[in-house]
């Protein structure tokens, strides 16, 4: 007897482990929200632009879209003038202030988005996309250029951890 209630709370070890690692899987693997203000700041009005819940987001952070969820609905976020042909993602060929991780090749954070000088500059991330027609692939990704300060953007945010 003692055996088979060894074994029978093994097993429920095993199981309860089991669960566990495939919550932690799952939660990891939600999508995180994410959206384009409609508002236009300078470089110093970046770090106020995002809503509660949400932050700045990092170029690391947008390096993946896939694995983003564009918030269409949020009455803050940014949506295209033709609307019927942006379905469920970002706006394309729209710029948004992004944080850059340091200066990363050369881009700009704004003295980290405390200054609109027009000498310093900041990172301006946008949607853009191109098409081979030869194997009818689309290929969709963020370009990053520098932006002077003293200019309006959007703002990319992303949600929370």
């Amino acid at each position: 007897m003692k055996n088979r209630s060894t074994i029978v709370t093994l097993f429920f070890v095993i199981l309860c482990a089991a669960l566990v690692s495939t919550h932690h899987r799952v939660a990891y693997a939600q999508e995180k929200d994410y959206y384009l203000t409609i508002a236009l700041v300078q470089g110093n009005g970046v770090p106020g632009a995002c809503v509660s819940g949400y932050h700045v987001a990092s170029i690391v952070e947008l390096s993946d879209l896939s694995k983003l969820h564009y918030l269409t609905t949020y009455a803050g976020a940014y949506q295209m003038a033709a609307a019927d042909d942006q379905g469920d993602g970002p706006p394309a060929f729209v710029g948004g202030w992004v944080r850059s991780n340091g200066n990363v090749a050369g881009l700009g954070n704004c003295d980290v988005w405390s200054t609109n000088s027009s000498s310093i500059s900041g990172t301006l991330g946008e949607v853009e996309g191109s098409y081979n027609s030869t194997t009818g692939q689309v290929q969709v990704y963020l370009s990053y250029q520098s932006l002077a300060c003293n200019k309006t953007a959007h703002v990319w945010c992303i949600q929370n951890p």
